[in-house]
């Protein structure tokens, strides 16, 4: 079944549970109110529990994630270190001679 409503493009954020209070419960009512809305969420529900069951660890740890910001940020500082320019430097003399 294809839906457009307001509230079509929320869904995802609904069941991952990132949409504050407010915007939860709004997002509530309206499906209470919206049978033909409610019965796709639902579709999507299972969807989505079923996409979880097959990933294994689909949350991260906060340890796992500190160690994934601070290989980013590693990353991030060399790709933008002084050595740089001189890299870029040596690459183009090699390329211009």
């Amino acid at each position: 079944m294809e839906i457009n409503h307001p509230y079509q493009k929320k869904m995802t954020a609904y069941l991952d549970g990132t949409l504050s209070s407010a915007e939860k419960n709004e997002f509530e009512a309206y499906a209470a109110m919206n049978s033909d809305f409610s019965e796709v969420l639902n579709k999507k529900k299972e969807e989505f529990e079923f996409l979880k069951s097959i990933i294994p660890e689909a949350e991260m740890s906060e340890e796992s994630m500190n160690s994934l910001k601070s290989e980013i940020k590693f990353s991030v500082d060399q790709l933008l270190s002084d050595e740089k320019p001189r890299m870029l430097e040596r690459v183009k003399s090699f390329f211009t001679r």
